[in-house]
């Protein structure tokens, strides 16, 4: 009964220390994102925890020192901050001079986060890490490009995704020899994606993915079961993958458990919801 209190103690103990090391690099990036100007004009960037917690881990399982894994960590989410900032200009006509502002602004802020990314790589003398993220960047833009104008069928669309929210994690992870967790980061991160499509279907709201199921057969019912059906099967692929013992953090697990399950119960409520309403 001790030896037992004693484990979930530790876990406990383990899982705080995870997250205060996540609270504090994220501190950090906030601290380099902070401008006064770009303040006033574009929407302050998303900082996605869930991104920063696998890149930590990454960055741990292989070996490198902690005082590293923090500058890597803040590089690795300044392209993500980078590409998701891009993706906030729109393509349609500006015909008010503060919007058209606003849309420079943004580009320019896109921009100014990559060099950010650039400096700090370039003070860690790190070359190569500069050509694995160029490659993966290119990876993300190409994938983008070819789901905003797919009219293929669900199943590309769906590896597209793939590549858009898991080919920073899994470049980085093949760079540094660890393909297993990189793999898992890679379909963790597609789960969640299709779980906030999936929200955005049902709450009627739009995005690159949503536009393209559009462009497919489906009517808007059976695109929200299609969704339901995928989601459920990348949160077996997840599970199993946890179950697997190839995750070597007993913090990490439970903290990756408890996301996917609150995930998890959120679309089972909403599918149950569907259903009732269909």
């Amino acid at each position: 009964m001790y030896a037992t209190c004693l484990r979930k103690g530790t876990r406990v103990i383990g899982l705080m220390e995870l997250k205060k090391t996540i609270a504090s690099i994220k501190e950090a990036i906030e601290n380099k994102l902070s401008h006064p100007f770009l303040a006033r004009y574009v929407v302050k960037p998303f900082i996605d925890e869930d991104k920063l917690l696998l890149f930590y881990t990454l960055f741990k399982e292989a070996d490198i020192p902690e005082s590293e894994i923090h500058e890597y960590c803040t590089t690795a989410m300044l392209v993500q901050i980078a590409l998701d900032t891009h993706d906030l200009v729109g393509n349609d006509k500006c015909n008010e001079r503060e919007k058209f502002v606003e849309r420079q602004l943004t580009v320019l802020a896109g921009d100014y986060f990559s060099g950010l990314y650039y400096a700090i790589l370039a003070d860690l003398k790190d070359v190569k890490m500069i050509q694995v993220l160029a490659n993966a960047i290119k990876e993300i833009n190409e994938s983008k490009i070819q789901l905003y104008h797919s009219t293929h069928s669900l199943e590309e669309q769906l590896e597209c995704l793939k590549k858009i929210e898991g080919a920073l994690s899994f470049q980085l992870g093949v760079h540094m020899n660890q393909t297993s967790f990189a793999s898992f980061a890679c379909h963790y991160l597609t789960y969640k994606r299709i779980c906030e499509e999936a929200d955005r279907l049902n709450e009627g709201d739009s995005s690159i993915f949503i536009e393209s199921l559009k462009r497919t057969k489906y009517n808007e019912q059976q695109m929200k079961s299609k969704l339901f059906d995928v989601s459920q099967k990348w949160y077996e692929q997840v599970i199993a993958f946890l179950n697997s013992n190839r995750v070597h953090s007993q913090a990490l697990i439970d903290y990756l458990y408890d996301r996917i399950h609150t995930m998890q119960y959120s679309h089972q409520h909403m599918l149950n919801k569907m259903v009732e309403e269909g």
